[in-house]
This record gives structure tokens, sequence and C-alpha cells, in this order.
């Protein structure tokens, strides 16, 4: 048995593939064109060059970039055939993606992504702004990409006072998203950037309240609260704003005799004391609040920042960079839980609880929240990664709707 077993391993072997077109990487079958559909990355070793730096997602041509630029490389490729004629309509995009002097990232939305757009009669200038919201002014190989936490695009929003509108970058390797859009192809080089296949078309943002509304399951608490007390209003008018939104678990935490307090007559004052303080005037993504990369295993690179807020108090904020995109953000001492949730006019992090603002006369009639001393009791029954996992995957689900939104409300 134990012959046999070893003859079939060495047949395995001598059986594997030797024409791989990336000879220097750790050759598996993501690399050598396997036809099972995994979405594979290859790696060089972490003291490569970013020059040198190949990640090769299993869909993927051989990487070449002589002579080429991501115009060429885009309209040439069969499985970015629809993207091919949007681009080929708007001589702008067409310009911009074949600037041989530039240094661009786009984020190509392959076929699948593009089909419910490619029969509507949408205006150019909608178009236009969509695929402006694909384009990053900074040409990232995939090692810099996956460091990355929040890139600015090509796309100006007057949310933000006419500054770049961003787009997110979560995940990890062979699982790397853009905004609520998984990379399915990756590292596609040319002479001028780099290029990414997503699954889903990226719509510019909608304002944060609409955001919030989209996702009921997790937020239906907060915009509720954020209606009565009149602040609605508030979050789609006014421009870049920071919001730490906790969810509905954070609210459930405060107990039935507050939440039922805060939301009668009585306690109307109350609950627009605590929402405000959860609103800074003051622009603030994840990467504002990091300082440095920290390294992975070793001492955290930490960072204290305090804020504004509508309340008139300040909000107190530490944050720690353990390297490798991971960093831990606390807010007076509770964690955040999904950093930048991007919006036309802002960014919103939410948070494991609701913040109640210190040294004021705000009244609760159950204190028994105060018991809750230190963040192991706040996170109790509460797996990140999990909740992460559901957004994502309610955003996903409801991306249909609010792009149907965003390009009814832009037309």
């Amino acid at each position: 048995r134990h012959l046999f077993l070893l003859t079939l391993l060495f047949s395995v072997v001598v059986a594997s593939p030797r024409n791989c077109h990336t000879p220097n990487l750790l050759r598996t079958s993501a690399c050598c064109g396997d036809k099972q559909g995994n979405d594979g990355v290859v790696f060089l070793p972490s003291n490569s060059d970013d020059q040198n730096y190949l990640a090769v997602g299993v869909d993927s041509k051989p990487i070449t970039n002589q002579g080429t630029t991501l115009y060429d490389l885009v309209t040439s490729d069969a499985r970015f055939s629809i993207l091919t004629g949007f681009i080929n309509d708007d001589d702008e995009l067409k310009e911009t993606l074949s600037d041989e002097d530039a240094a661009l990232t786009f984020f190509a939305p392959i076929d699948k992504a593009l089909e419910c757009l490619k029969d509507k009669k949408i205006p150019k200038e909608v178009i236009r702004r969509i695929f402006r919201y694909h384009i990053v002014n900074a040409a990232l190989p995939y090692k810099s990409l996956l460091a990355s936490r929040v890139l600015d695009t090509g796309l100006n929003s007057s949310g933000l006072n006419d500054a770049p509108q961003k787009v997110r970058v979560s995940g990890w390797i062979r699982h790397t998203y853009i905004n609520w859009s998984k990379i399915r192809i990756y590292h596609l080089a040319a002479g001028n950037g780099y290029a990414y296949g997503i699954d889903h078309v990226l719509i510019p943002p909608p304002d944060i309240m609409i955001e919030l509304f989209i996702i009921p399951t997790f937020f239906s608490t907060l915009t509720s609260a954020l209606q009565k007390v009149g602040l609605a209003e508030t979050l789609e008018t006014s421009k870049a704003i920071t919001v730490f939104i906790p969810s509905n678990r954070a609210w459930a935490k405060l107990g039935f005799r507050n939440l039922a307090y805060l939301f009668s007559p009585r306690g109307k004052e109350a609950l627009t004391i605590i929402l405000k303080y959860h609103i800074s005037p003051e622009l603030v993504y994840s990467t504002d609040l990091i300082e440095g990369k920290g390294l992975p295993g070793g001492t955290p690179s930490k960072r204290h920042t305090e804020l504004d807020t509508l309340a008139g108090l300040k909000l107190h904020i530490d944050a720690a960079s353990y390297g490798h995109n991971y960093a831990k953000i606390t807010v007076n001492g509770v964690r955040v839980l999904f950093k930048d949730f991007i919006a036309k006019n802002g960014v919103g992090h939410t948070i494991a609880r609701v913040l109640l603002p210190p040294a004021t006369d705000l009244y609760l009639p159950d204190d028994d929240y105060q018991t809750i001393k230190d963040e192991s009791d706040l996170m109790a029954g509460i797996d990140v990664n999990e909740e992460n996992e559901k957004l994502l995957e309610l955003k996903r689900k409801s991306e249909k709707h609010e792009s149907k939104f965003e390009l009814d409300d832009t037309s």
C-alpha cells in the first residue's frame, strides 16, 4: 500500500505542468491555468521589489507591459467586451486610459458585471462619472493595493467639497474587495498602470443617510432615531462629515427601558445629544487615524486623536496598526467593527456600542449598562469577522437597488 501511494505521488509530480509563465513564482494550479474556477493569487517572496511584484489571477493572461496601455490591455481582452464598448463611446475615458505618460490603476468590470447596463439608455455623462470612479491616479501592483485602506479616485464629489471620492480596499489574499466588488482578475500590467477585473460595477455612493437605509437589518434603529429628532436631513445635506454608526445590536445593549425612554417624547432631548455625539464635522478616514504600519507580531504603531462633534464634546480615538493592513481602532474605548463606510458626503465607521456623552446631565432610567467596564465585555458574543461578512453580503445583495437610485438621481 505504501509503495502504491509513493508511486501515485511520483506520477502526479511528473505530470505537473512545467510551462508556467511565472518562472520565479511559487507554482500553483492558479498560475498554470487551472480551469476549475479558483481565483488564486501567486506571490513573490516578501522581500521582492514592488516594481517586479506579480499577483496573477487564475483567469489572467501572461503579464506583459511592453508598449501597451490600459486601453490596449482592456480592449484586447474578451472578458471586457462590454466594457470596451463603453470606453469606445467616450473619447475622454479612452484618452485617459491611452495616456502613455499616466500612472493609473483601473478597476475594470468584467462582462458579467456590466450585463445589467449594456441595454439601458444611460446618458454619457452618467457613464463617464461611473467609470471615473473606477480609476485611481496611482499605479498600484497587487502588493501595494492590498496594503491600502482607502484610495482617491478620478471622480470629484460635491459632497466632499469637490475632493476626490474614495474607494475602500478590504479583504485579504485571494479575497480582496473594492468597496463591495470582489477582484476576480488580478494584476493585469500595462505600460501606464495596472488593471483588476471586478465582479460588480462601482457605483458612486449616495449620501450617508441613504447608505444606512439600504441595510435596515443592521441600522434601522439608528435611522429611526435620526428621523425622530430631525437629524436625518443633517446627514443628507452636510458635507465632508464623519459618522460613528451603532448597529442595531449596539443599540440593544442599552436595554429595553433605556430605549423605551429615549424613543419617548420625554427622552427626545437626551436622544438628540447622543446622536449628535456620533457625528463629527471633520472628515476622518481610517488612514487619517493610523500612524505608520507597525510590525506583524511586533510592537504596534499607535496614535491618539481627538475629534469634535455636533454635541460640542470631543471623541477620543485610539488607533493601533499591526501591519499587513490590520489596525485596531477604538472610540472612547468602544471598538470600531467596520471601518470606512464610504458615502457621497463623508464616511461612516460601525461601532460595537452606543457612545454616551461623558460629564453631562444626560439621564437614563436604567444604568445597568454602566456595569460594562472593559472592551472584553463590550465585545462579548460579537465575532468581528462574522459581522463584517454579514454586512458585506447584505450590501452586495442590495447593490442593484443602490445602482438604480444613483443612476436615476444622476440622470
